[in-house]
């Protein structure tokens, strides 16, 4: 029994992989179960407001600056995603007022992510500064 739980702790030590891990598993393992679901709560946002938002804003990430339609062509055209300075979780439950040019910003889908992965989600300008580097726009000049 001793040297079970030795050899579990070591293996959970070692690497960060447990028992059961998916990492541990034989590649005939490895699939993508279709069979499985899962119920969600979601909030729903307004798809109007997010039409306005990128009708007001345009559609030019407002921190790198890509612009879709320039390096996709016409499957780009008006596509951007509409971020919300003010977080829906802080909102949930309410019905609240927004205006599309004050309480959004516009920004390409990697720019979304990674504004909230920091600290800035409320403030684009501070994220920009602290997380993008001058020289690295994406203007869609190839």
């Amino acid at each position: 029994m001793l040297t079970l739980y030795s050899q579990l702790y070591q293996a959970e030590t070692a690497g960060g992989f447990g028992a059961g891990s998916a990492l541990d598993e034989p590649e005939e393992l490895l699939y993508e179960d279709l069979t499985r679901f899962r119920l969600h709560k979601r909030l729903e946002r307004s798809v109007k407001l997010s039409k306005l938002v990128k009708v007001r804003k345009g559609c030019v990430c407002e921190v790198c600056n890509l612009d879709f339609e320039k390096i996709y062509g016409e499957i780009g055209k008006g596509y951007i995603e509409a971020h919300h300075l003010r977080p829906l979780s802080t909102l949930k439950g309410q019905k609240v007022s927004m205006d599309p040019e004050v309480d959004f910003a516009v920004l390409c889908a990697n720019c979304h992510r990674m504004i909230h992965k920091s600290e800035y989600i409320s403030d684009v300008g501070e994220f920009k500064n602290k997380h993008f580097s001058p020289g690295r726009e994406k203007t869609g000049e190839l």
